[in-house]
């Protein structure tokens, strides 16, 4: 650049000369001068032109010229060493020297006037026209060491300008409060003991005492000292004993910063880590502890509110404006200021939280004001505008084509406008190939340079790539491959380089979201190598955190490279180690970063066998210990990972085999006491729900290992806090997890026992809290809500694995199916919406009534006349079946029927009245026995209860245990008997002449084909398959054309029948056939010995219902013939077989 070389005496600076003999590497441009130019003569020589000296160009004045070196400042005895060359210069007086870090430029110097240079060859120039700059101070600011450092020009202003107090204002009620008493004591103190004394150590204690008595200094022990109002209101302390105390303190700490500037040693300065460190909750306590009658203690000494008042300032950086801080006259009042009080709720907060505009359709509530952009996408037309605009290169939102501010570019100095955005991509180029073009002239450049230049560079790319347009072409050109050469980890760089640094960014930020730049790494497979030395490093790890993060992120190939190096090794070193507190209050917190990299690693092949063992262990310690004040956010960002690591078995093994049931409990227990949860956004409420179902899947598989009971006994410390998780005033995620760990606990009879007497009131509390408040029983002690259905369906299971025991059925029963408190048939009624918990209730009431007689009682037992549930409980059950759609409560309640008629006929009991009570009728008075006055009563229910299993084909399990039920009753009483003939006929048709509505028709159609299908399904038993097939035609009723009867008077045909009925029989009574109950497991073991078992039921219940009711049946008499002849021919079959 060309500059005219003489300037006006006051000027400031010109053009930069200097010395030859004293060049500097400062020089940007190498000077241009004559080829015979004497070099000792003057500091700087001037190209020349052709004109002779004698010319009377002002430039030949006797005015001594003057210009500005660029060399920087040199020391007294540098300046000694230089003086012969330069004694020629007239020096002119300067300044005195100021004491900065700033590295200015040398001083003002004049050269000779050309009538005193000697050399011949020199011609002095006429105008600038060819002349060359040499030196200058174009761009002497841009470097950031002249500024006294490598941070820039933010170092001169922080030591220019030092800050009083933290950068941040503290924000925590609890902490503003404790600091605010601390500030008003020394306060009180200095304004007594110093404020306006002679003395001249007072005078330097007030002076001095903020700057050496630290925030920690003694801090614990004033939180300890009484404010008190006095008599006249005004606020002093309660004990002079700790005025003397802390007046002391201040003098003995302003004596020892005295005395260290005395012997050189250094002294602290309150900037730099004056912020009192203490936890939150631990102030929060103080501050309850306190009371609140001292806030209303007064400040009306105006010294005092003085000094508080800056002190509150320092340690907490709430500044207090001197015209506020008159008005405040009371603790309270001052308080009020410092405290920020809660944000109002905007109006769009308080409509999204009413739900108010919820169900009106096309309605949307905005959080902000609806722009014209938001108009035009709402009808669709926004794509469109964009699209036009583009295509007409025209700014979408106005200002899209300025560019930055000048003021950044000044002080940052020199930027890439291409990486930088000023450079666009030229028209018809297309963006992706030109960006790669470009990158890759980078590249050559980059390689060219040394590690401190390729930093500076690298820095510029890490900036880049926040914008994903640059992501791909970072790939392309090669610069991410170069990169991952450079910082190898054998690397020659040093811990400290910036170069490291950059390269994290750079490869972390390249990486986002970009897969292909991903492959790229992983195939190089020097990241992880890299990564996992940057972690030692403190200033280095939350960059190599956040860079192994996005690495990872939705990427398995390197989830699975990363775990192959062992990278959870060196994380939980780090959150379990010393340098937690520098994730936590780092520049950058990390901790974050790491549970989520945890958790992206925890599922792969590779963690087995390099992770750490005892990984969950480790980090469910870290969430519920104390080194850290953890939040809601963070707590579950540690227990998350944790979790994920013991879904595998291998970890699950380590973790039970370690005796760490209690750190799991106490986690869990910590995520619903520990933390507010009332007030928490949706977001944070779908993470807690999320957290909790898994803390319940991590317990549901611990607890189905084998050696869980033996980890976990009964008499154990987390067997015992299971159990006391049963308690009503537990949350509901506590005791669905008790419910949950304790049924897998129950899986053996001795375990069920023992448990039963310790869970059982809990247990039967969490069901009662269930029942909605309109059907609860008005004398049980039950809190307000229900429970959750997830909690209620785990104590279902629960109870049903506690009711297989004998021994337990007759306490459970008495206290669920109690006819006057009935909590089970409650729950049948309730839970018709929740399919799931209905069948869990009505299979918990089938448990109850197998092998329990006194349970069947209570089932059976009579209700009140005026109800509408039915006869009795047995009633309301069957109806609950009958509306329910599920088919696997229909069978759960044709179960539990066939158990109450099982008991009502079982072979083992002479009579009835162990079960029916001689008094009870259903309101049947005129019945001959109870038994007569149940099934009269209950009938349409059994029927229709046992008539459905032999309808499907999809459990012939079930259907055999109808078969064998029905077969009992048949043989063992008449009652029993008349009701089986009901499930296989229909309702008789009415007399002749009486005619039938049209629901009346469609209920009689439907009765006959259930009946026949039960024919069906019983000739199908007894026959097999395909000969039942065969007479499916013959299953008419009222058709006695379909029966191939002949035309013969009705003595004759009464005789035949009577005849082959009598063989008939004599033939079944020769076959000694009784009916047997089949084993399910057995009958899976060994299905052919079932399918006899079974044929024999079936021929059975047929045989004793054509003898008992042969005029009922006649129009049956040859199918059933056919069923019992046959049927006896496979008997005999098959005993000869296993003879």
């Amino acid at each position: 650049m060309r500059c005219i070389p003489r300037l006006r005496s006051p000027a400031a600076a010109a053009i930069v000369c200097q010395s030859s003999t004293a060049a500097s590497a400062t020089l940007r441009i190498p000077a241009i001068t004559p080829a015979a130019a004497t070099p000792a003569t003057i500091s700087t020589l001037l190209s020349s032109t052709n004109h002779s000296p004698s010319c009377s160009c002002p430039l030949h004045s006797q005015t001594a010229r003057r210009y500005l070196s660029t060399t920087p400042a040199r020391p007294e005895h540098q300046q000694e060493q230089a003086a012969a060359q330069e004694e020629e210069y007239v020096e002119y007086p300067s300044r005195p020297q100021i004491q900065t870090d700033l590295v200015i430029p040398g001083r003002i110097r004049s050269a000779p006037i050309s009538e005193k240079i000697t050399d011949a060859t020199y011609t002095p120039a006429e105008t600038a026209d060819g002349l060359v700059e040499i030196g200058g101070l174009d761009k002497w600011w841009d470097d950031p060491m002249h500024w006294g450092g490598p941070e820039g020009p933010a170092r001169a202003v922080a030591v220019a300008a030092p800050r009083f107090g933290p950068v941040q204002r503290m924000t925590d009620p609890a902490y503003l409060e404790a600091i605010t008493k601390r500030a008003i004591i020394e306060a009180i103190v200095l304004a007594k003991y110093f404020h306006g004394s002679n003395d001249k150590r007072d005078q330097e204690v007030l002076r001095r005492v903020f700057n050496v008595f630290g925030g920690n200094d003694w801090l614990l022990k004033m939180m300890e000292i009484e404010l008190v109002a006095g008599e006249d209101g005004a606020v002093k302390i309660k004990d002079f004993r700790d005025e003397h105390s802390v007046r002391d303190v201040m003098k003995d700490a302003v004596a020892k910063a005295i005395k260290a500037e005395k012997e050189g040693t250094e002294v602290p300065r309150t900037e730099v880590v004056w912020t009192p460190k203490f936890r939150a909750s631990t102030a929060k306590k103080m501050v309850e502890s306190w009371g609140k009658e001292w806030k209303k203690a007064e400040l009306r000494d105006p010294v005092v509110k003085f000094y508080a008042a800056k002190r509150i300032q320092q340690l907490t950086g709430h500044r207090i404006p001197d015209g506020k801080l008159h008005g405040y006259k009371t603790i309270e009042a001052l308080l009020r200021h410092l405290v920020d009080p809660p944000k109002a709720k905007k109006l769009f907060e308080v409509v999204q939280q009413k739900g108010v505009f919820n169900e009106l359709p096309n309605v949307k509530v905005f959080p902000r004001r609806v722009t014209p952009i938001d108009e035009e996408q709402m009808v669709g037309r926004w794509k469109v505008i964009v699209r036009e605009l583009k295509k007409r290169e025209l700014p979408i939102i106005g200002h899209e084509h300025l560019e930055g501010p000048v003021e950044q570019r000044w002080i940052t100095g020199k930027n890439n406008d291409l990486l930088n955005g000023r450079i666009s991509v030229p028209e018809g180029e297309d963006e992706k190939s030109w960006r790669t073009d470009q990158l890759k002239n980078v590249l050559q450049t980059v390689q060219q340079g040394t590690a401190d230049g390729q930093a500076s560079i690298i820095e510029l790319l890490a900036n880049a790539a926040r914008d994903q347009s640059w992501r791909s072409a970072l790939g392309e050109s090669g610069l991410i491959n170069f990169v991952l050469d450079v910082v190898s980890a054998d690397g020659p760089l040093a811990p400290d380089h910036p170069l490291n640094k950059q390269v994290l960014r750079f490869l972390g930020n390249g990486c986002a979201d970009n897969e292909p730049n991903r492959a790229i790494i992983e195939k190089t497979g020097k990241l992880p190598a890299f990564i996992l030395r940057c972690l030692k490093e403190e200033s280095l790890m939350p960059f190599a955190c956040i860079a192994a993060l996005n690495y990872c992120l939705d990427y398995l190939p390197a989830q699975s490279q990363m775990s192959a190096y062992g990278l959870s090794k060196a994380l939980v070193d780090i959150v379990s180690g010393d340098r937690l507190e520098w994730c936590l209050e780092g520049p950058l917190p990390s901790l974050s970063h790491i549970m989520t990299v945890l958790e992206l690693l925890s599922n792969q092949d590779h963690e087995p066998s390099k992770a750490y063992p005892d990984t969950p262990s480790q980090l469910l310690k870290l969430a519920t210990s104390d080194r850290y004040d953890a939040d809601l956010d963070s707590f579950m960002e540690i227990c998350s990972p944790a979790l994920a690591y013991l879904t595998s078995s291998h970890f699950q093994t380590h973790f039970l085999s370690s005796q760490n049931l209690i750190l799991i409990e106490e986690a869990f227990t910590q995520l619903y006491t520990r933390f507010d949860t009332s007030d928490i956004d949706e977001d944070t409420a779908a993470q807690l729900k999320q957290i909790g179902e898994a803390f319940l899947t991590v317990f549901a598989d611990l607890s189905a290992l084998p050696d869980f009971s033996t980890a976990c006994s009964l008499d154990s410390q987390p067997g015992r806090t299971l159990a006391s998780w049963l308690e009503s005033s537990q949350p509901p995620y506590l005791q669905a997890a008790a419910c949950l760990v304790l049924g897998n606990l129950s899986r053996s009879d001795e375990s069920s026992i023992a448990l039963l007497p310790k869970v059982q009131s809990s247990l039967v509390g969490i069901l009662i809290r269930m029942i909605p408040s309109s059907q609860s029983p008005t004398d049980i002690s039950k809190p307000t809500g229900w429970s959750p259905i997830q909690l209620t369906h785990a104590a279902l299971n629960f109870a049903k694995n506690l009711a297989i025991p004998a021994a337990n059925k007759p306490s459970l029963g008495a206290a669920l199916l109690d006819p006057v408190h009935p909590i089970l048939p409650r729950l049948w009624s309730s839970t018709r919406t929740q399919p799931q918990l209905q069948f869990a209730a009505v299979s918990l009431t089938r448990l109850l009534l197998v092998n329990c007689p006194s349970n069947v009682t209570l089932l059976c037992t009579p209700l009140e006349a005026n109800n509408n549930n039915g006869p009795s409980t047995l009633a309301l059950l069957v109806s609950a079946s009958t509306s329910a759609d599920a088919d696997p409560i229909k069978h759960e309640v044709s179960r539990a029927v066939a158990t109450v008629c099982r008991a009502l006929h079982s072979p083992n009991t002479n009579t009835t009245s162990p079960v029916l009570n001689p008094s009870w009728n259903w309101g049947a008075s005129d019945a001959p026995s109870p038994l007569a006055a149940f099934y009269t009563t209950h009938s349409a229910h059994i029927v229709n209860a046992l008539r459905h299993p032999l309808m499907q084909t999809r459990f012939p399990a079930l259907r055999a245990d109808v078969i064998f039920t029905l077969a009992l009753m048949t043989r063992s009483s008449e009652e029993g008997a008349k009701v089986a003939l009901r499930v296989f006929l229909p309702p008789s048709e009415p007399r002749e002449g009486v005619e039938m509505d049209e629901k009346a028709k469609k209920k009689q159609e439907k009765e006959k084909a259930e009946a026949k299908t039960c024919w069906l399904a019983l000739a199908e038993v007894i026959l097999g398959a395909d000969e039942a097939k065969k007479l499916e035609g013959l299953f008419l009723f009222g058709d006695t054309s379909a029966q191939g009867s002949e035309d013969r008077g009705e003595d004759s045909k009464r005789e035949e029948k009577d005849g082959d009925v009598s063989v008939i029989q004599v033939g079944m009574d020769g076959l000694s056939l009784s009916p047997q109950q089949i084993d399910m497991q057995a009958q899976k073991e060994q299905p052919a010995h079932a399918v006899r078992m079974n044929r024999e039921n079936g021929l059975v219940l047929l045989a004793e219902l054509f003898r008992r009711f042969t005029e009922e049946l006649a129009l049956l008499r040859k199918t059933i013939e056919t069923l019992l002849t046959k049927g006896g021919e496979f008997v005999v079959k098959d005993r000869q077989e296993q003879s």
